[in-house]
């Protein structure tokens, strides 16, 4: 979907550039929760007794796949899966920093022998949803993600990766709808949504929308400038009271925060 965003380039010169913030390949923006995780075994060096082994593993693996140094995570799979063939963790790791590398096919052959033996473990699908969304294929996207809205563990992560598959096959109000719930769920770990809310508004000329939406992202995003400018932008004609109260506070955090970062750089 190319939409229309009102002052997205004058303000930040180009979109490519800074639609994430910064150079990162990914769709998901922030750290997700499971950095999060207080795991004993990171005081202890033995498993937590609230997790099982394998859920153990799929925390451990992902933080490896997504955060880790790429190439001494790719030596620490590349070891474990030749010992261990069938390891469905190590094989959701290993796609996850395929994705990071942009090597997208191999992603998501680790993914396929991740279900053979976790045909149906949602953490897996979502990500293999992901990279369908990012291989150009949202339909595809779409059918996988099915039935997943009902699971709890990924229930934010699905509701913003199924808008974004929606929201790229035309599907516009839904994909709005999705990415309403999560900003009012966890706006910090998938500030895109507010990106796509704003892309959703621009192209129903809602030009005041848009411009709030994109404040909000950039603030997010920590890009105070771009956020200052959409911003006051939207309060030119911005006539929800709520939204507007909610404007003109991060309007003054935002002036207050680039205040700090200058003060900071002296």
């Amino acid at each position: 979907m190319s939409a229309y965003i009102p002052g997205f380039k004058a303000a930040n010169g180009s979109a490519d550039k800074d639609i994430n913030g910064k150079s990162n390949k990914n769709l998901n923006l922030k750290p997700d929760k499971a950095l999060n995780l207080k795991l004993d075994s990171e005081k202890t060096g033995s498993r937590p007794q609230s997790i099982d082994p394998f859920r153990f593993q799929m925390v451990k693996y992902r933080l490896a796949g997504i955060y880790g140094n790429e190439d001494e995570s790719e030596k620490m799979f590349t070891s474990i899966l030749k010992k261990e063939l069938n390891n469905s963790a190590a094989h959701y790791g290993m796609a996850l920093l395929m994705e990071r590398k942009s090597r997208l096919k191999e992603a998501m052959e680790h993914l396929r022998k991740a279900l053979e033996n976790r045909a149906f473990d949602p953490n897996i699908l979502l990500a293999m949803g992901k990279i369908n969304i990012l291989a150009g294929d949202p339909q595809k996207a779409l059918e996988i993600m099915q039935g997943l809205e009902t699971i709890s563990e990924v229930e934010t992560e699905f509701e913003f990766y199924h808008s974004q598959a929606m929201l790229m096959t035309g599907m516009s109000q839904d994909a709005e709808k999705g990415f309403e719930k999560v900003i009012d769920t966890a706006p910090e770990l998938f500030p895109k949504a507010y990106y796509h809310l704003a892309e959703i508004k621009g192209e129903n000329g809602e030009s005041a929308l848009s411009h709030y939406y994109l404040g909000l992202y950039f603030y997010e995003i920590k890009n105070m400038k771009s956020a200052k400018f959409h911003l006051m932008k939207s309060l030119e004609t911005l006539s929800e009271t709520e939204k507007k109260k909610r404007a003109e506070s991060v309007l003054i955090k935002s002036e207050k925060r680039e205040r700090n970062l200058k003060r900071n750089r002296r």
